[in-house]
């Protein structure tokens, strides 16, 4: 279940959202954070960078603190 979190400049509850984003043929970056509609302060959640370089690397951030995750190469078997 997703927090509840209230924005600390205008007090409105914020929206939960997803945004990716297309860093090079190589890379995307899939961000989820909580947005204030009212005044558009954003607060990061999670970051997930997703890479290919002959297999896929899915690198997590939580609040700053990066861990990686080895995962299955793009034919789809593991490492």
């Amino acid at each position: 279940m997703i927090n509840e979190v209230d924005c600390p400049r205008c007090g409105v509850r914020m929206d939960f959202q997803a945004e990716t984003e297309i860093m090079s043929d190589r890379m995307k970056r899939i961000r989820y954070l909580y947005k204030c509609p009212a005044c558009g302060v954003k607060i990061n959640d999670v970051e997930l960078r997703v890479s290919r370089n002959g297999g896929i690397t899915i690198s997590v951030y939580s609040n700053g603190n990066p861990r990686g995750y080895e995962g299955a190469s793009a034919a789809g078997q593991a490492p």
